[in-house]
């Protein structure tokens, strides 16, 4: 469990990294090209969790636009997963650990762009 400290730092930076996302069109182009090489296939093109690979195996992704199921998970859960994969945070072994694939920034980017998809 962190510290109060250390969830007010997170939250600090979940918020600069939606608003670098969001507020710098070379920083949310690497993000969107990140999700494309990486998430779309199984999260879809909108983040909806109906990606044509996902469709071709017993599972289901979270749907992202979902505000009430976005608002139960962490910004920590979120780059867990991203990092750990579904296997490393006790969830469905189909989603894979990017750990090695991407750097930290990248899944703290990706994980921002996930949060920011809720509505």
């Amino acid at each position: 469990m962190r510290s109060g400290w250390g969830k007010l730092i997170g939250g600090a930076f979940a918020l600069a990294s939606i608003l670098a996302v969001s507020a710098y069109p070379a920083v949310a182009q690497e993000v969107s090209a990140l999700y494309k090489q990486h998430c779309v296939k199984c999260h879809g093109p909108e983040g909806k969790g109906d990606g044509e690979q996902l469709k071709k195996v017993k599972g289901k992704a979270v749907d992202w636009t979902n505000k009430e199921e976005m608002g139960k998970l962490t910004d920590e859960y979120l780059l867990d997963i991203i990092l750990k994969g579904g296997g490393g945070v006790g969830k469905s072994k189909i989603m894979p650990s990017y750990k090695a694939k991407l750097k930290e920034e990248e899944a703290k980017a990706l994980a921002a762009f996930v949060r920011s998809v809720a509505k």
